[in-house]
């Protein structure tokens, strides 16, 4: 989508009038709605992400990625628990994805239950050893946890395994907590140096 690419590129304005005009083309299309909460997600709209996530899920309640991108925007709303069910009916949809347990932990991780997000970021550890779980979703939430070094070495892990999640570094609300910190700068220029 055209829209991924102004989000990656830090042009939110170009990435909004590319998922509007998608939806205009096809208004009921459950992967374009959906998108447009996941664009609000990055814009810090979290409450038009939401609509629209819920839009998706009222044509159809099955359609997990709207599950994912509604439980995210839930999380910036700091709405702990509605997200952690979002993100329960996503991983139930999807068949148990790591991606939704990496969110699932960071969820937990914010909400101060830390037993909860220690467990599930030590099952993706263990997973990884079997299958691809992405280095992103260990570093979050570790930075969530208020462990800033680890959670470093996680995402340039990341970014050398070249993980989607790390394409939308510079606006990714996870990482706010590394805003202005001089490591992070380096983390943004090593992911902008791969995307040349």
């Amino acid at each position: 989508m055209l829209s991924h690419y102004w989000v990656a590129a830090g042009d939110l304005e170009k990435s909004l009038a590319a998922s509007l005009h998608a939806l205009e083309l096809d208004p009921l299309d459950l992967v374009l709605i959906s998108h447009l909460g996941w664009h609000y997600l990055h814009t810090g709209q979290y409450e038009l992400g939401v609509e629209a996530c819920q839009r998706a899920i009222d044509m159809d309640a099955a359609f997990f990625p709207a599950h994912i991108y509604l439980g995210q925007l839930l999380t910036q709303l700091q709405r702990y628990e509605e997200a952690v069910v979002a993100f329960e009916r996503s991983a139930e949809l999807s068949g148990g994805s790591t991606d939704v347990q990496g969110h699932l932990g960071l969820v937990h991780a914010l909400a101060g239950r830390g037993r909860q997000a220690l467990r599930l970021r030590e099952q993706l550890v263990r997973q990884a050893k079997q299958r691809y779980v992405s280095a992103y979703h260990i570093g979050a939430i570790h930075l969530a946890l208020g462990e800033s070094d680890e959670a470093v070495r996680w995402l340039q892990r990341a970014i050398s395994e070249r993980t989607r999640f790390m394409t939308y570094i510079r606006v990714d609300p996870v990482l706010r907590p590394l805003l202005g910190e001089r490591r992070f700068s380096q983390l943004v220029r090593q992911v902008m140096g791969q995307q040349r």
